[in-house]
């Protein structure tokens, strides 16, 4: 039986050559070629939840002064490591986080959106009719709009005066005015047109609807509704946050499950 000696080399070459480089090199009498396969660092959805669940809990966690700047790694025994990795549902937990993180924006959203609306509505609070009516005119267009100072309300009267309109005067706060001008719609555009110029704001008023006081006091009070509902899911956080050394620790044990498998799904493969 023949005796023959065996290098071992790698060799790298471009994608586009690779099929008939191996090709070549079997022909050679090449028996065993090994090819390296390309990996990249893969994170389980698990860990990506328990990192944000973490994000969401680190406002709770004390920190010294050193693990201001470092990340320090805390001591456990192995009981308690043990109990964590197999009777800990952390699932539960950050499910629970998950609910309370989106309702908490949820509601956030909703309690500025309320807050912009009454701040929308409170200068209007002289009409005492529902300002809905202001769009339900067949043949007249109402433009609901903010003059900014006395000079420019001056002014922008007689820039208008050859429009025919009528308008009403709703109210005055220091030096701004809340007008509504009332026009044949054929006719609003150019109004419009001529107000926008002049710095004037024409107000929409979104989907708003009712008299103005009575809307906001509706508005008021799902403020505060809203502003107890952040409340309990601030309280209800704060009680999950006594989770936290346990969600870390299954942090830790997750980050080193997939570390095993992307180790072992990079190993050559013939």
């Amino acid at each position: 039986m023949a005796v023959l000696s065996v290098e071992k080399i790698h060799i790298v070459v471009h994608k586009s050559i690779k099929d008939n480089f191996l090709k070549n090199l079997q022909k050679e009498g090449l028996v065993h070629i090994t090819e390296l396969k390309e990996s990249t660092p893969r994170s389980s959805e698990n860990l990506t939840r328990i990192n944000d669940a973490l994000t969401q809990l680190s406002g709770y966690k004390k920190r010294g002064l050193l693990e201001t700047f470092i990340k320090i790694k805390k001591p456990i025994n192995f009981k308690e490591f043990e109990n964590s990795v197999q009777s800990y549902d952390y699932e539960k937990t950050v499910a629970e986080l998950e609910q309370i993180k989106k309702e908490k924006e949820q509601s956030e959203v909703l309690l500025r959106s309320f807050i912009d609306d009454i701040s929308i509505l409170s200068p209007w609070t002289p009409i005492k009719y529902d300002i809905n009516l202001l769009k339900s005119f067949k043949q007249t267009e109402a433009i609901p709009c903010i003059i900014p100072s006395k000079e420019i309300g001056e002014e922008i009267m007689e820039k208008i005066a050859e429009i025919p309109h009528s308008f009403e005067t709703i109210n005055t706060v220091g030096s701004v005015s809340y007008y509504i001008f009332f026009i044949k719609k054929e006719q609003g555009a150019q109004l419009r047109s001529r107000l926008i110029e002049n710095e004037c704001e024409i107000v929409g008023f979104k989907d708003l609807a009712g008299i103005p006081a009575k809307t906001i006091t509706t508005l008021k009070q799902r403020v505060e509704q809203t502003k107890n509902r952040i409340g309990e899911l601030q309280k209800k956080e704060t009680e999950l946050s006594k989770e936290l050394s346990k969600l870390e620790v299954m942090c830790d044990h997750i980050t080193n499950q997939d570390k095993k498998e992307e180790i072992a799904g990079t190993l050559p493969e013939t």
